[in-house]
């Protein structure tokens, strides 16, 4: 299956008809995996050093902006703390999924320019 027909499938229209998005089964495991490889001290969560260490292999072969920006510790900073939802400063599975998927919801939504 192709890419782009996994992401279609993967939207669920809602009560209201609006699309949802909720991560395919072969995503939500590799990111399990990918969690778990980074969980140097395997109690399920992910301190900054173990964040900033998986953002740098998921982006490792992404453009230089971004590979530049994630070596300095302020973007890191600022994306895990927006993800760490209940503020305690560790981010769960959960937490680092959810943020996922609202990220593909707000990147998937269509434009309105009738306020242009």
């Amino acid at each position: 299956m192709e890419p782009v027909d996994l992401m279609k499938e993967s939207f669920t229209k809602t009560e209201n008809g609006t699309a949802e998005y909720s991560l395919p089964e072969t995503v939500t495991r590799g990111i399990a995996s990918f969690f778990k490889a980074t969980d140097g001290d395997g109690n399920k969560e992910l301190n900054f050093t173990e964040f900033r260490d998986l953002m740098r292999e998921f982006f490792r072969d992404g453009d230089e902006s971004t590979r530049e920006a994630l070596q300095e510790a302020t973007a890191a900073q600022l994306l895990y703390y927006e993800m760490d939802s209940n503020g305690d400063e560790r981010l769960s599975y959960e937490e680092v999924e959810a943020a996922l998927v609202e990220w593909v919801n707000v990147v998937s939504r269509p434009l309105n320019f009738s306020h242009c």
